[in-house]
């Protein structure tokens, strides 16, 4: 983060031409400079971790299964470690978890004044989103599937559109833990009984028993801990006229990207992860316009 490459929006216009969906987002200017300095170490390929959240860290989902099960303070504790960062009170944050499925990311965000305004027509979809996403949860629960290992392949199944790639595919990028289908079931089907009651044990436990026979301490040993707004320190210098780039790309999808959106350090910082999914779409968007050419 002390030496981070100019933004721009070069890579992630690359990345998005010719394919099938919305791919990348704020970080793949990052992740094309990182990359270019692997490449030049004599790195012939390049590992990450993406998955790891999704496949050690199931929060909500996690605490449905142990409820089930009996096991009432496993289950707290998953809550207590899945409650989101905003401020929103642990028993709303149960209500909107469990109403839609006991899928996080199907609550109504905190800041979806700000999403609402930037979907534009598509903001009236939300509601038929969130039902078709609950038919799926109820379908795969009807045939056996546990709350976890249901949650692992919803999040896993597109994460080529996410996950770190050089814009130019100079060097190839493997997430071992994100394409393996067999590892998702594999973890998914661990037994409730077996999984940890304790914060001192919970997340990512087995990874890092794992990752201390391969790497050094200094990566396995010190805690994670970013700034509290990536995208505002990525974009603190950024000038305007870098967005204006994405803008007819965004109409022509039909968003409405408002004066705040080019302001994403002002914004609440549960925005994140839907002002990137804009970015990567209003740049997706550029394709058809190019067609037209």
């Amino acid at each position: 983060m002390d030496e981070l490459p100019a933004f721009t929006l070069d890579p992630l216009i690359q990345l998005n031409r010719g394919s099938d969906f919305p791919a990348g987002g704020i970080f793949s200017h990052v992740w094309d400079a990182a990359l270019k300095i692997a490449q030049g170490a004599g790195a012939k390929t390049v590992l990450t971790g993406e998955g790891g959240n999704e496949l050690f860290s199931p929060g909500l989902p996690a605490a449905a299964d142990q409820f089930r099960a009996g096991r009432l303070i496993a289950a707290l504790t998953a809550i207590g470690r899945s409650r989101p960062s905003d401020g929103t009170p642990v028993i709303r944050s149960l209500r909107q978890g469990f109403g839609n499925g006991v899928f996080p990311d199907l609550r109504e965000a905190g800041s979806g004044a700000h999403v609402s305004a930037w979907q534009g027509q598509y903001a009236s979809c939300g509601g038929q989103v969130r039902r078709r996403r609950r038919t799926q949860i109820r379908q795969l629960r009807n045939r056996g599937f546990s709350h976890t290992a249901i949650a692992t392949h919803v999040w896993l199944e597109r994460t080529d559109l996410y996950a770190a790639r050089s814009s130019s595919d100079e060097i190839p990028v493997g997430s071992p833990l994100a394409d393996d289908e067999r590892l998702w079931s594999c973890v998914a089907g661990i037994p409730v009984r077996l999984r940890a009651e304790t914060a001192a044990d919970h997340d990512k436990h087995l990874l890092r028993l794992v990752a201390r026979r391969y790497l050094p301490s200094e990566i396995t040993e010190t805690r994670k801990i970013g700034v509290p707004n990536q995208i505002a320190t990525l974009m603190r210098t950024v000038s305007h006229d870098e967005l204006a780039r994405i803008r007819a790309g965004a109409e022509w999808l039909g968003l409405t990207l408002t004066q705040d959106y080019a302001r994403p350090g002002d914004l609440p910082a549960d925005c994140g992860l839907a002002w990137t999914r804009m970015l990567a779409m209003a740049a997706w968007g550029l394709n058809a316009l190019a067609l037209f050419r």
